[in-house]
């Protein structure tokens, strides 16, 4: 039996060499794998657990590239379908902090082409955890296909978590982005985003606009506020958890290595507050080196930092 089954896409990262400048201004790049499901299925294999990844790729060589990518880190990708469309390219440009903005290239892609016939409903209901977030949302016939996998797997029996990870330059309008973003809501019993996602979704500030998750149906929700820490609640307790300090290289797939640090938590039957401090070590870890899937942290590296602050 699988542990996780993340669902959505797996795009190809071209990340900009060039710290500091303006996507048009910068001239090196390095290609990495990325895509947050994809993200959060390597980082969640890296720590011990039993992944599966669904999901469409271009019949392209960086298709093949992020195919090969992900079943060398030990991602079961035999549900990794290939499409017509081409594999989706990001082109990432980096601040002084590390702080990231994206370009993607090649829409409609291969990620957004996934439809309800195609999957696997048998393989989704055996996973003790299904993750998912709002890329396959965007359009149809992806949309529907994600929505339907997380109602399978949570009418299994699964836990669905959710990450918006917004990329609004995707959707219509921000207004579309709410409204599907909030069926996947009432799907999901653990939700994760960032500040600023928070207030697109809900309009709220932080513990208001927490509660109104919880109050929608989320056992538990989890807030990421960059080098602060993070903020978690559920339905009998709330709490805050302090950043580590570390060197920050590369933000790239930081929200993702948190949230497998949150799935990792979970299956481990940890309690809120040692969840969200194994999340944001994850998220820490994952900041100290270029590109988002070379610098997710071993369970080893994860566990030596939080040492670092528990009694």
């Amino acid at each position: 039996m699988l542990d996780v089954i993340c669902l959505g896409e797996a795009v190809v990262d071209l990340i900009s060499l060039d710290k500091g400048v303006r996507l048009r201004d910068a001239e090196r790049f390095v290609k990495r794998a990325g895509g947050s499901p994809a993200n959060v299925a390597a980082a969640c294999s890296k720590l011990g657990l039993k992944v599966g990844f669904v999901g469409k790729v271009g019949s392209d060589e960086l298709g093949r590239f992020l195919k090969g990518e992900l079943a060398k880190r030990g991602v079961d990708v035999k549900h990794l379908m290939t499409s017509s469309l081409k594999t989706p390219l990001a082109l990432v440009s980096l601040d002084e902090k590390g702080d990231r903005s994206f370009e993607f290239y090649g829409l409609p892609s291969a990620a957004l082409d996934l439809r309800p016939e195609e999957l696997p409903l048998n393989y989704l209901r055996e996973a003790k955890l299904f993750h998912f977030s709002s890329f396959t949302l965007a359009k149809e016939p992806s949309r529907s296909a994600t929505l339907e996998a997380a109602n399978v797997a949570r009418e299994a029996g699964s836990v669905v978590t959710f990450d918006p990870n917004f990329r609004l330059g995707l959707w219509e309008s921000t207004e579309e982005a709410r409204s599907v973003a909030w069926k996947a809501v009432e799907l999901c019993s653990v939700a994760k985003m960032n500040e600023e996602e928070l207030e697109l979704l809900t309009g709220l500030e932080l513990e208001r606009g927490v509660a109104s998750l919880l109050e929608r149906g989320v056992e538990v929700v989890f807030v990421t506020l960059g080098d602060k820490g993070c903020f978690y609640a559920s339905h009998s307790e709330k709490g805050f958890v302090p950043s580590f300090e570390v060197e920050v290289v590369d933000a790239t797939g930081a929200g993702d290595a948190f949230m497998a640090g949150v799935i990792y938590g979970i299956l481990k039957g940890l309690p809120l507050q040692k969840i969200a401090l194994h999340a944001n070590a994850a998220g820490a870890i994952a900041v100290t080196k270029a590109g988002a899937m070379e610098a997710l942290p071993t369970i080893e590296e994860l566990e030596s930092l939080v040492a670092r602050r528990s009694p």
